[in-house]
């Protein structure tokens, strides 16, 4: 999962050349692909035909006294410029001539972020080396992207730029947009004719991206139910079909550069899941939830990336009923949830276009629940204090469900609070799944693993021991003092806590040394870190100015304190070369490097996009393993794992394959 999590971000570098801030986007419909577009709603701001930088005073004035309702741009349409040289390449690095850049402003319309072109001048056109001088307003209410296109070749992202108080340079690189195509369906069988299309941004598909696609206007489906549109590349869309009131469910769109896809988008009511819920005696259950999810949801072409299934709800009505609709064939589990009970067991369901209104029934199960004593080893009792149960994603019925939504439905997190003699009963808990108990101590809590690492539910008389000492920790950082230039020389030291099985969060970051004596001495330097839990589970990461970083760990926490000697070395650094089949360099291509570790917040993803010489360099790396790979368009190398010591240069090569 950690890889198409992972690749999913580094896939959209084959699609950005350089890094954009992540907005909502400019609603000007970008052209499709034969297919034609809804007339949208009316823009009062639409700006007027730009004008080249050479435009007369009196055009100027003229534009001033009559602007389209954007007065609050009048302040700076004739600021002083900055010049800016602005250099178009394609995605093969070679120069653009006769390409349209575009100079936008960021301004909110009903209060969310948008993309408007600034005020004249604010178009140019390069040359024939592909090369133009944009001037760009030296102050301005928002921040200002330069944005550059060319029919038959591509459109770049929107590159923040400012008012520069020296002459820079920018280069934007296009890429050939993602082409899409598709059909609504009203019911199996049955196009709709002249629905509506619609295509929202989600995302940039790179994590470091400071940039948003365009946003078509909506589309209108022909005489068969089709449409036709291409969107900017290395972006992440929704889409969804909508006709009057009916509104379709939405779906992901990955627009990867050059590629083209197919769409089915299906109405409501095209596909169900009808049937009825019951209580555990078999009665109705009446308005309560049905939750479903995809089990196997379609997978976008981006290599490595995963799609996330739908997750529905619906009620049940006073007879216990419900109608369920899904928003395309597949396998899907469907749960009952009722207050007071525990959720049925789940029951996969296939919806398809032979089948579309599948049937089932689903019956809830009388709740569990665990009790028990919480104590202290000397066998005091701990009064007063929360004890929470948590179920085990691999010990549940519904082990398949992922995200928040699932979780926060089907995976609640139950707590009771101790009496004076410490018992508790913690109740409404699934009879068929195990638990991990937890006090919620410290700044995330502690899971009690040593004494409970997983409960079945119904489980009584359970005795809880908590520890009568609690763990702390001796850090020695060795080797710290060779960042001996920098302006900021002490080390930092970072602690990540496994909160539940499998979940690690940050609890703990200090720079600030138990014994910090001179930066410069050559001697270790010291942090002690408290209130750790014993039998919890722990890791460290160390840095140091000039050094790279070092992960320790995981290890389980004891009582009383342990001491870790973590050495810091010189960086690493790993070059990297991208060839296609023929062992040709492949420039353009973005390739993805992360550490190996199983606490994923220290993976530390980083990508490049490689150069016309098809190599990169990822530099500042600390020892340990880490693994590679890279993609452009739809080719993708494989995985490749390398472990890299301190101050050493490693090389390697990874080969592209359609």
């Amino acid at each position: 999962m950690k890889g198409r999590i992972a690749l999913a971000v580094f896939a959209c570098a084959t699609a950005l050349a350089v890094a954009v801030l992540m907005l909502p986007s400019d609603p000007s419909p970008l052209a499709p692909i034969g297919g034609s577009t809804a007339p949208g709603p009316s823009n009062p701001r639409q700006p007027a035909e730009p004008r080249s930088p050479e435009a007369s005073p009196a055009a100027v004035r003229e534009e001033r006294a009559n602007p389209p309702a954007r007065g609050e741009l009048q302040p700076y349409a004739a600021a002083k410029r900055a010049p800016v040289d602005v250099e178009v390449v394609d995605w093969d690095l070679r120069e653009v001539a006769g390409a349209r850049v575009t100079l936008l402003v960021e301004e909110y319309q009903d209060a969310v972020l948008v993309d408007f072109p600034a005020p004249s001048p604010n178009t140019w056109e390069t040359d024939g080396r592909g090369r133009c001088t944009v001037l760009v307003p030296e102050e301005t209410p928002g921040p200002l992207s330069l944005f550059a296109e060319r029919e038959g070749v591509g459109t770049s992202g929107k590159t923040r730029t400012l008012g520069y108080g020296r002459r820079a340079t920018v280069r934007l690189v296009l890429f050939p947009p993602a082409r899409v195509a598709g059909r609504v369906l009203r019911e199996v069988g049955i196009p709709a004719l002249g629905a509506s299309v619609r295509f929202f941004l989600e995302g940039s598909l790179a994590q470091d991206a400071r940039d948003g696609g365009r946003i078509p206007r909506p589309l209108k489906t022909d005489q068969v139910g089709r449409f036709e549109i291409a969107l900017d590349a290395g972006h992440r869309y929704w889409a969804w079909a909508y006709d009057g009131d009916q509104i379709g469910e939405r779906t992901y769109v990955y627009a990867d550069a050059g590629s083209s896809q197919e769409l089915r988008l299906w109405l409501p009511g095209s596909l169900t899941i009808v049937g009825k819920l019951l209580e555990p005696a078999g009665g109705p259950s009446r308005r309560e939830s049905v939750l479903a999810w995809e089990e196997d949801p379609p997978q976008p072409i981006t290599p490595g990336i995963g799609t996330p299934g739908a997750f529905l709800r619906v009620s049940t009505d006073d007879s216990g009923r419900f109608t369920l609709p899904v928003p395309r064939p597949g396998r899907y589990a469907v749960v009952g949830s009722g207050d007071g009970f525990a959720s049925s067991l789940p029951v996969p369901v296939d919806v398809d276009e032979g089948n579309p209104h599948p049937e089932v029934t689903l019956s809830l199960l009388q709740p569990a629940w665990i009790s028990g004593r919480l104590r202290r080893e000397s066998g005091s009792s701990v009064k007063n204090t929360p004890i929470q149960a948590v179920s085990l994603r691999e010990g549940e019925p519904y082990a398949g469900v992922s995200g928040q939504t699932g979780l926060e439905h089907l995976r609640p997190r139950m707590e009771a609070r101790t009496g004076e003699d410490g018992s508790f009963r913690i109740l409404r808990l699934h009879p068929l799944a195990t638990y991990t108990l937890s006090i919620p101590w410290g700044p995330q809590g502690s899971e009690l693993r040593a004494v409970a690492r997983s409960v079945p539910a119904g489980t009584e008389g359970l005795e809880v021991l908590v520890p009568e000492e609690m763990g702390a920790l001796s850090v020695v950082l060795e080797g710290s003092s060779a960042s001996s230039e920098s302006t900021h020389p002490r080390p930092l030291v970072e602690l990540w806590h496994e909160t539940v099985l499998g979940h690690w969060e940050p609890v703990v970051k200090t720079g600030s040394p138990r014994e910090p004596g001179s930066p410069h001495s050559g001697a270790p330097v010291r942090f002690r870190i408290g209130d750790l839990f014993p039998g919890d589970r722990y890791l460290l990461e160390a840095w140091a100015p000039g050094l790279g970083p070092a992960v320790e760990g995981p290890w389980t926490a004891k009582p009383g304190e342990q001491e870790i000697v973590i050495s810091l070395v010189s960086p690493s650094t790993l070059e990297v070369e991208v060839t296609d089949a023929d062992g040709r360099p492949v420039p353009c291509a973005g390739v993805f490097c992360e550490r190996i570790t199983e606490c994923e917040g220290l993976n530390r993803p980083e990508r490049r996009i490689t150069p016309a010489s098809g190599a990169v360099r990822f530099g500042e790396l600390g020892p340990g393993p880490y693994r590679l790979a890279a993609v452009r368009g739809t080719a993708r190398s494989e995985w490749r794992e390398i472990e890299v010591r301190g101050g050493e240069t490693r090389t390697l090569s990874l080969s592209l394959e359609p």
